[in-house]
């Protein structure tokens, strides 16, 4: 019969393997959330940069439907900023689960592995104890033959 720890191996292998796709999905996650990040920082570095532009060539716009058409594009990358930050938003949602989700498989393969060394260290005391009992029986058996 195998021994406790040898059984207990194959759900730790489980684990293992649900803790390696939470992994695989926390890392997906982060990357597109990170990738958000990075569209929404370019759309708000863009926004400035474009009223900066703005406001540099306030002394050249020569009418009232420049300048109109201006605001209106500025209006519209406001817009995709607070579309971004939607989006961002989503994302770090999924982002901060998908991490819940691998810490809980995270400590479920560490508990596990913890008490499958726990059940090691026991079987190993017990064959040491077992051993111990035999070399003392066949100490004795020889004394009492000698």
């Amino acid at each position: 019969m195998k021994k406790k720890s040898e059984r207990l191996k194959i759900v730790l292998d489980l684990a293992a393997r649900k803790e390696k796709a939470a992994l695989e999905v926390l890392s997906r996650k982060k990357r597109y959330r990170d990738e958000q990040l990075a569209q929404l920082n370019n759309l708000k570095h863009y926004h400035s940069q474009y009223l900066e532009d703005m406001k540099r060539n306030v002394n050249s716009v020569h009418n009232a439907i420049s300048l109109q058409a201006n605001l209106q594009f500025l209006s519209q990358i406001d817009q995709a900023i607070l579309h971004q930050e939607g989006v961002l938003s989503i994302a770090e949602r999924e982002y901060a689960l998908a991490l819940k989700h691998w810490s809980q498989f995270h400590q479920k393969r560490k508990g596990m592995g913890d008490l499958i060394d726990s059940y090691k260290n026991q079987e190993d005391q017990q064959a040491d104890k077992k051993e111990q009992q035999q070399i003392e029986s066949d100490l004795l058996s020889r004394h009492f033959r000698g």
